[in-house]
């Protein structure tokens, strides 16, 4: 039996989580073009829906509108 593995792309959601200031909502990535990298947004539990949609009507800054960037 081969081993198969598995790899993360920009499109793949994380599961919703519980951050440090108890806020509840979910990780996404984001690749940024211009800057050649992947950034991560934190989106609260009552904007997921509205980025759903926006993420539905391809509105490439979704994260961005959403929620907020995580790091630097």
């Amino acid at each position: 039996m081969k081993n198969r593995t598995s790899i993360l792309t920009p499109a793949n959601f994380y599961p919703t989580m519980l951050a440090a200031d108890s806020a509840i909502g979910q990780v996404v990535q984001r690749y940024n073009i211009i800057r050649a990298k992947l950034e991560n947004y934190f989106i609260p539990s009552n904007n997921i829906d509205g980025y759903e949609s926006a993420k539905k009507k391809q509105d490439v800054n979704a994260a961005s509108k959403y929620g907020t960037k995580l790091g630097e």
